[in-house]
């Protein structure tokens, strides 16, 4: 049985075999599963990937079967192929760093409580010309007081539980906010803790083609979100008035890049 089982969805991803492929297969860690989903892809993504799975035995491929899923679902079909106890996202257009996958096992092992390991990121935003380290809050209190403001780290470089994944019920079947519908359903099953490591375990990659821009306009995004704090304000029984982050979060959209970068700041961000 491997130690994790490293899951990736990808559609129409000819542009990015440079990317997650490469840095997932050169981890410090070589106990691994690579499970990847072909969501449909008409772009000829499906026949390189099975020319690249013959290349790694580590490499699981799931062929399509001519339906397109969507990234939740897709990543759901993921996960039931997988036979590790641990489990973690991997975008197709993201890169993960050499450590990545071992810095996750270790933090598992050592905490039997814990259900989400995230971690710090490098962002790359091509659209707003950005170039910096993220770091989340470590403890579990301090990340879910952080959702109310934010997602609390990249969706590309967190990992799970195999079973708190199946305690929640999988990723929520929608088309937006994978990520926090499906830390809000863990969140609620009140059996597992949110942990980050302090290690840099990828690069977020934001640009025009990305799923994070091209799955809803970004408004409509920034509104679903605060819907979404706002449940996790009431979920996790924090005090009420923290409700205005979310109310906030309406108001954000609206902001030139440099103000909005003042507002990451002022709510805890720590960008370097």
């Amino acid at each position: 049985m491997p130690r994790i089982s490293v899951c990736t969805s990808v559609y129409n991803g000819m542009a990015y075999f440079e990317r997650a492929i490469p840095t997932i297969l050169s981890q410090t860690l070589e106990d691994f599963e690579f499970i990847i989903y072909d969501d449909g892809s008409d772009d000829g993504t499906g026949e390189r990937l099975a020319e690249v799975a013959k290349s790694d035995p580590r490499i699981v491929l799931i062929p399509s079967d001519g339906q397109r899923r969507g990234l939740a679902e897709g990543l759901n079909h993921c996960v039931r192929h997988s036979t590790a106890p641990y489990c973690c996202q991997q975008d197709f257009d993201d890169v993960s760093t050499p450590v990545r996958l071992q810095a996750q096992v270790d933090a598992f092992d050592a905490n039997p409580n814990v259900g989400v390991v995230g971690g710090a990121y490098r962002v790359l935003n091509e659209i707003r010309n950005e170039d910096f380290i993220r770091r989340p809050p470590l403890d579990h209190e301090s990340i879910i007081r952080r959702m109310t403001k934010a997602v609390p780290f990249a969706a590309t470089c967190m990992a799970f539980r195999k079973q708190a994944w199946e305690d929640a019920g999988g990723y929520a079947p929608v088309k937006n906010l994978t990520d926090m519908n499906f830390y809000l359903r863990i969140l609620k099953t009140g059996k597992w803790k949110f942990m980050a490591v302090e290690e840099v375990l990828g690069t977020h990659h934001v640009h025009g083609e990305s799923f994070f821009n091209n799955s809803m306009r970004y408004r409509e995004r920034q509104a679903d979100l605060a819907k979404v704090q706002a449940r996790i304000v009431k979920d996790a029984g924090l005090p009420a008035w923290m409700g205005i982050y979310p109310l906030a979060r309406r108001v954000y959209p609206s902001l030139p890049p440099v103000l909005k970068k003042v507002a990451r700041k002022v709510v805890g961000f720590k960008e370097d």
